[in-house]
């Protein structure tokens, strides 16, 4: 249980903002639309229903582990499993719903079932962490029945796309607050970085595919009411500087989920940023960090609950050597790093063109361009860190569950796959998502101009010259012998003579 002043006090106004219309009279518009499904809706669909249910079958053998060293405050796998599927069909709630009402309801379901998947564990630091996230998402919930009640009081109706027409921007401005504190933006970050104390699964559903990005979801169902206005550059202005800031932050962290953590928060805020800019190669950009950050962060996630429950620590400077002790799980990582920054992954190119898309925001533009510069140095880093190691005649597989193994590779699989695949998924469907949301002749032509480029762009060349590089790298450590050897030099003192002489004289 929680008991909270603050908690209860949001709950309370909550009741006075949904008792308050039918009080004074307020009703939503006849034939208002529930729940609708578009290009952007079904993005999000796709990546809670696939990411989310490769997160739940690893979890079968991971929390079959934690259970055995679990504290005895812990809730049943049972009861966690069953919060963690029903979390997955509340957010596919969330994303179909239209009306603001039922918005709300799947708003404060999923904030409900974060509160017991954080504090699964029972102990103090569990507890204390699943009340501040309970607390954080309290106070947007405040603000999203606040615009739900303006939006009536106005006569604009309680849809979101009734919304989208712009002629109140006082609700658009509240659900942005909202957004926020789900997508962990600063200064709403603290609740993310506590979520770190769940067990692994969690903190993957959680940073990757589920609770975030229903935030960085709202935000961008809403750029259309804010289009051109004050209230863009400051959402843009908002973003930069949340993706600034946590990429600079990740770089001084030692503890590898906190690197993650901050990871996550940085690229919300580049999608809030993307929103902010409001034009079609913005949006789109935008897009395709959502879907290839979610695979990516996901399968990072994993690898890092792996190692955790192998070597007992999360520290990055313990998982020196680790390519030699877990070699599948730290070659996936590996993997998965080089997919958040090198081309031609979806990641690096959704950056690429955010960038481009700021040039009328020079400040965003400098805070995109430092932050994307920080995030190269601490994946960069972490590499480094885990793919040095010292000769070994053999190596030995890790000895792990099959789900913990598999879900994994078949991540990383999906990872390189859909970036070899992102023009195709770039042209076919965000391109005429954001042309859709953005009409291309209310934007400068400089802003469309990248967009314009990739059409005749191929990524396959630039593939094959990564991969015959690989298959290089691979035939000269086939060819290589063991009689190459040498020791380092230390002066003599590894010498084979059993005698040395020091006389200098």
């Amino acid at each position: 249980g929680v008991r909270s002043k603050i908690v209860m006090l949001c709950a309370v106004v909550q009741a006075g903002f949904g008792i308050a219309p039918w009080l004074l009279g307020c009703h939503a518009a006849e034939g208002d639309v529930a729940f609708v499904l578009d290009k952007l809706s079904s993005i999000l669909i796709l990546i809670i229903s696939l990411v989310g249910s490769a997160i739940v079958v690893y979890a079968l053998g991971y929390m079959k582990r934690h259970g055995e060293h679990a504290p005895a405050t812990a809730a049943t796998n049972g009861r966690f499993f069953f919060v963690l599927l029903g979390f997955l069909g509340l957010m596919n709630g969330l994303v179909l719903a239209d009306n603001i009402k039922w918005l709300a309801v799947f708003w404060e379901c999923t904030t409900l079932c974060s509160f017991f998947l954080i504090g699964h564990d029972g102990t103090p630091v569990a507890r204390q962490n699943a009340r501040r996230a309970l607390l954080v998402n309290a106070l947007g919930g405040v603000a999203l029945s606040a615009a739900q009640f303006i939006a009536l009081r106005q006569g604009v109706g309680e849809t979101l796309a009734a919304l989208n027409t712009g002629v109140c921007i006082l609700p658009v401005a509240l659900l942005i607050v909202t957004a926020f504190t789900k997508s962990a933006q600063l200064p709403f970050q603290s609740w993310l970085l506590g979520a770190m104390v769940a067990p692994t699964p969690v903190s993957a559903l959680l940073h990757s595919s589920t609770m975030v990005k229903a935030g960085s979801y709202l935000v961008l169902r809403l750029a259309p009411a804010f289009n051109g206005t004050t209230l863009a550059f400051m959402v843009a202005l908002a973003g930069g500087f949340t993706f600034a800031v946590a990429s600079a932050l990740a770089v001084g962290q030692s503890n590898a989920k906190k690197v993650l953590a901050y990871s996550t928060i940085a690229n919300l805020g580049l999608i809030v940023a993307c929103a902010g800019i409001a034009t079609p190669l913005a949006f789109s950009a935008a897009l395709i960090i959502l879907i290839y950050h979610a695979v990516s962060k996901a399968l990072l996630f994993l690898c890092v609950g792996s190692v955790e429950q192998t070597i007992g620590s999360r520290e990055i400077e313990d998982m020196s050597g680790l390519l030699y002790r877990m070699p599948i799980t730290t070659i996936v990582a590996f993997l998965g790093m080089l997919s958040m920054v090198m081309p031609p992954c979806g990641m690096l190119i959704g950056k690429w063109m955010a960038i481009e898309s700021a040039a009328n925001m020079l400040p965003v533009l400098l805070l995109l361009v430092i932050g994307s510069a920080l995030t190269i140095y601490f994946w960069v880093r972490w590499v480094g860190r885990i793919i040095t190691s010292s000769y070994h005649e053999e190596y030995s597989v890790e000895k792990l569950p099959f789900t913990m193994l598999a879900i994994p590779i078949l991540l990383v699989a999906i990872a390189f796959l859909a970036s070899g695949a992102a023009m195709p998924i770039f042209h076919i469907w965000l391109k005429p998502a954001g042309i859709a949301v953005f009409d291309p002749a209310s934007v400068p032509e400089y802003a469309g101009r990248l967009m314009n480029k990739f059409s005749g762009f191929l990524e396959w060349p630039l593939l094959l010259v990564i991969g015959a590089a690989f298959i290089a790298a691979l035939a000269s450590l086939a060819g290589f012998k063991k009689s190459r050897l040498r020791l380092p030099y230390l002066a003599g003192e590894n010498s084979p003579c059993e005698e040395r002489s020091y006389d200098f004289l």
